[in-house]
């Protein structure tokens, strides 16, 4: 019984980083609930799946910690910045990366999204 309930625990975790990644020009919003989206941080995003994203922050933040982001791609052709995923994120991992000036690598797991591209779009704050 033991045995069957670790394979299950280690096929569960094969599975969570299984998730098809996007390595590319991604950068995010981030920001609490008592936060306007247009006072949110813009970090850089290392990958994406839709489970999930890891990102270059100069601000800790803490494991288990809830925000609102919003997932930007841009546009080569026009260079504009546009809304890929919105929703509600919750930090899973934060560790000090020395080499990158103070930075921290954040893992987060997509909670919930309000927001996927090719639905209506709605008016993005300009930058």
């Amino acid at each position: 019984m033991r045995k069957a309930r670790i394979r299950s625990e280690q096929s569960k975790a094969i599975e969570r980083r299984g998730a098809r990644r996007f390595d590319g020009p991604l950068r995010v919003d981030l920001w609490s609930q008592d936060q306007n989206r247009d006072q949110a941080p813009r970090d850089d995003v290392k990958n994406f799946s839709l489970r999930g994203f890891y990102f270059f922050s100069n601000v800790r933040r803490n494991l288990g910690s809830v925000f609102n982001f919003s997932m930007l791609f841009r546009k080569p052709s026009t260079l504009q910045e546009v809304d890929l995923v919105r929703g509600v994120a919750k930090v899973v991992r934060c560790e000090d990366l020395p080499l990158l000036d103070g930075r921290y690598g954040i893992a987060a797991k997509i909670e919930r999204t309000t927001y996927q591209i090719g639905e209506d779009p709605i008016e993005m704050p300009r930058r």
